[in-house]
């Protein structure tokens, strides 16, 4: 089901094969036209899980779309300073869609004799699919099998229809593009984060990571100031505290970009934004967290149920466990324990409205396994740790470095050393430990890996 719906979300028209990046919505069950508004919260959301179906099935198709959504995001919604912009408007000169809309003569005038195949290839008809007009899209056709038809490898076919975008975008740069919502927000701009440096770590790619880390620094200069963290950002002009979902959302962030670096300083940052987002949010007496920190509203709303984006509770649950399963802060927990009892009768109406907090609650009761990794020198920890870096294991929570940075970030590593000045491994679970070793082999197999996954 998984594979099929995503397959089916990157063949049809909600995909923008040209520009890259994915609208809002489908308005019907091909995945073909869609409402053309593109939102930052969906690239970020659809990075992730096109990055976790790779992890799972290895497939390139899945690779590759990660790279589109990037492609996108870093060329049309970046900031000069590398903060995210929220979206870009469905309507152009007064029409919906219009912007990514060609006829066949359209597509003819830019690629010449190559535009009768590429509109072969992409569904562009004289009589459309969208109020005469057609959408680009790969409903129900083969690269494979027209690559065939052609006598050309699908490689080589995909080269060619990468080039003809090319020449296809840049044509299309020339019409009047969607109004674009440049406000920069901190929790989607988090998100972007997460999902940025989830990509760079599966995918050992330094791009991603630069990326990711250039708009943290953005959040963390923009939008931090003193204790604070603020919503929003545009024209230099940054304003309204931060909610749940900024601070929950930038924990998020945190914890990625560790994982993607082994940089201690994030999960300095995570601790900072916990003990505030707590601090600010939490209800003492029925539990879970508010949206606002306004005690002087008559009303303050408390969601738990994921929308477009999982909630700032959910969010809230998931990282704090995660923090506190990373550092050994077993006092973090308690509030996600309260979380689950708080919130457990609403879920269990209607449990697929819960999935991101659900997914706390089952990791929270399967158990995590904690990785320490004692080295005396970074330099290639990464790299080492390869196989470990691009597999789904989300169970499984890492922290790297030396032993004084380790006993800095987690007090259950008091005691752990190297082994003969060689990289040592202690495989915990809930902080019980095996026996230290320096075989990462050894460590693979008792995490179910193959050492050249």
């Amino acid at each position: 089901m998984v594979e099929k719906t995503l397959e089916g979300i990157a063949d049809g028209g909600i995909h923008d094969h040209i520009g890259g990046g994915f609208a809002r919505y489908s308005v019907d069950e091909k995945w073909l036209i869609p409402h053309f508004e593109k939102m930052l919260y969906d690239q970020a959301m659809l990075m992730l899980a096109y990055t976790e179906a790779w992890q799972v099935t290895g497939k390139a198709r899945f690779r590759d779309v990660v790279a589109d959504i990037f492609a996108y995001v870093t060329r049309d919604m970046r900031d000069a300073d590398g903060g995210f912009y929220s979206a870009e408007d469905a309507d152009s000169e007064g029409e919906e869609g219009r912007f990514y809309l060609w006829t066949p003569d359209e597509i003819r005038a830019v690629l010449g004799e190559d535009g009768d195949l590429y509109c072969r290839i992409f569904d562009i008809t004289e009589e459309g699919n969208f109020e005469g007009r057609s959408l680009p899209n790969l409903v129900g056709r083969s690269l494979a099998r027209i690559a065939a038809e052609e006598g050309v490898s699908p490689e080589a076919l995909k080269a060619e229809i990468t080039a003809w975008n090319r020449k296809l975008r840049e044509a299309r740069g020339r019409r009047v593009r969607p109004h674009k919502d440049d406000k920069i927000l901190t929790s989607w701009n988090a998100l972007m984060i997460a999902a940025l440096a989830t990509a760079a770590r599966v995918f050992q790619n330094a791009e991603y990571l630069r990326a990711a880390e250039t708009a943290f620094r953005f959040l963390t200069r923009r939008m931090m100031n003193g204790d604070e963290l603020y919503a929003r950002y545009r024209d230099g002009e940054v304003g309204i505290p931060g909610f749940l979902d900024d601070y929950a959302y930038f924990m998020w962030a945190c914890d990625a970009l560790y994982d993607a670096t082994f940089d201690g300083s994030y999960i300095e940052k995570m601790r900072w934004a916990a003990d505030r987002m707590i601090e600010r949010f939490w209800d003492d007496d029925a539990f879970g967290f508010y949206l606002n920190n306004r005690s002087d509203l008559f009303m303050r709303p408390k969601e738990v149920y994921d929308g477009a984006v999982p909630s700032g509770n959910s969010v809230a649950a998931y990282e704090l466990l995660r923090f506190s399963r990373r550092t050994g802060e077993i006092d973090y927990e308690r509030y996600v324990d309260h979380m689950f009892n708080a919130f457990g009768d609403e879920v269990d109406r209607y449990p697929m409205g819960y999935a991101w907090l659900l997914s706390a609650f089952m990791i929270a009761r399967a158990g995590t396994k904690e990785l320490a990794v004692v080295t005396e020198t970074m330099d290639g920890a990464k790299e080492k740790l390869g196989a470990l870096q691009s597999a789904f294991l989300p169970e499984v929570v890492t922290l790297v470095g030396d032993r004084a940075r380790l006993n800095r970030l987690a007090s259950f590593t008091a005691g752990f050393n190297t082994e003969n000045g060689e990289t040592t491994y202690y495989l915990c679970e809930h902080f019980r430990c095996r026996r230290p070793t320096t075989d990462l082999t050894a460590v693979y197999e008792a995490l179910g890996l193959a050492h050249n996954h």
